[in-house]
């Protein structure tokens, strides 16, 4: 009992250490409006799926299940941070690309298993980024 006691103290901890800085990552952004991206994450989102190396900065919840992407605040300035607009045009559903970005306030969501409900964070920056592509295949 006392090492689960233990464990969640140091959970929490590192937890909080990550909300109150900032972080480094690396990884692929995306904004996707079909259908299925839409029903998974509840809405239109700017989502970031970092890296292998990356996604070990970030918390993790082993109990709820949580996964290592979150999607972030803000997507007006964050659409204009990646150079890309949140407005469409006919012929995509979105925009990807690759980037190293930094992150503060990330915010780890208590999940329940199967709801896809993402983990937040601000972006504070953007260190380097691919050329947004538009994203044509909406299927």
């Amino acid at each position: 009992m006392h090492k689960l006691i233990l464990a969640a103290a140091i959970f929490v901890m590192s937890i909080t250490s990550v909300q109150a800085s900032t972080l480094t990552v690396s990884g692929e952004y995306d904004y996707k409006i079909d259908n299925h991206t839409v029903g998974i994450i509840g809405g239109e989102e700017i989502c970031f799926s970092p890296s292998a190396r990356s996604a070990l900065l970030l918390p993790y919840d082993p109990i709820s299940g949580s996964t290592r992407w979150f999607c972030f605040n803000d997507m007006k300035s964050v659409a204009k941070a990646f150079g890309f607009p949140l407005e469409l045009q006919a012929d995509s559903c979105g925009f990807e690309g690759s980037a190293t970005i930094e992150i503060s306030n990330y915010q780890l969501t208590t999940r329940k298993k199967g709801y896809h409900e993402s983990d937040r964070a601000n972006l504070v920056s953007v260190i380097k980024s691919s050329t947004p592509e538009k994203i044509t295949d909406c299927n």
